[in-house]
């Protein structure tokens, strides 16, 4: 929050007028002299110290909703993920599968979705072929090199 100034009433313009020197300075003069009293006139309004306390209320407002909607973020993430490799299926290449089964693998949604589509774990009952040919699906059809 910023400090209040309590604003002393600005001298009349017959007064501030004898204070300058040169004549090509008297408009630049007047429009501060006008200002002046526009910022006295403002710093009394009682309107505007309620906008500034609402502006601070707002930030507060905003960053509770940004923490409440973070599941939200998490779930879109993994939507998007999902669409991903649904539309690259029997397609070449990765086409982003690898990338998107990591992210889905980091956050632990896949191993989930398989338990719940298996009733198992994602490893458990798949034979050595299986997995090779998931390998190579997700590769482009690409067998992986041995070091």
């Amino acid at each position: 929050m910023e400090v209040k100034i309590q604003r002393e009433r600005p001298e009349p313009w017959s007064v501030r007028r004898q204070h300058v020197k040169h004549v090509w300075a008297v408009p630049f003069w007047a429009v501060e002299w006008c200002c002046e009293w526009v910022a006295f006139g403002l710093g009394h309004w009682a309107f505007l110290e309620v906008l500034d306390y609402l502006e601070v209320f707002s930030v507060l407002i905003a960053v509770i909703f940004y923490f409440s909607e973070s599941g939200d973020r998490l779930k879109q993430k993994h939507y998007q993920a999902w669409q991903v490799i649904n539309t690259a299926q029997g397609k070449g290449g990765s086409g982003g599968r690898l990338e998107a089964l990591q992210e889905l693998n980091k956050d632990g949604t896949v191993s989930k979705s398989r338990r719940a589509r298996f009733g198992r774990s994602h490893r458990s009952g798949w034979s050595q072929k299986r997995r090779l040919a998931a390998a190579l699906e997700i590769r482009g059809g690409q067998r992986p090199r041995r070091a």
